[in-house]
């Protein structure tokens, strides 16, 4: 079979004529990059997104971490000044 059987036999399995059919299937073609290219950039979008509030994420733990410590330290320091107070107290 040549590619011109090949094209008459394809045709043949529509009802519609060529000259209908070839911008139907180009916009339908169209319609679809179209979509693709859409959900490609929308893929995109949301990738980023995800990686900003991984990194955000991230930074709030480390804050979160540093605060912690500085708050670990502020109560032993209040811890010390508490005995200070009782020790001075006792020696009255």
């Amino acid at each position: 079979m040549t590619e011109t059987d090949n094209t008459e036999s394809v045709v043949e399995e529509f009802k519609s004529p060529i000259r209908k059919l070839f911008p139907f299937f180009k916009n339908s073609r169209d319609k679809w990059k179209e979509k693709c290219k859409a959900a490609k950039y929308q893929l995109k979008l949301l990738r980023n997104q995800l990686r900003q509030l991984k990194k955000r994420d991230a930074d709030l733990k480390q804050e979160v971490n540093a605060l912690k410590k500085e708050l670990q330290h502020v109560r032993d320091k209040e811890r010390k000044l508490i005995d200070e107070v009782e020790r001075l107290k006792k020696n009255r």
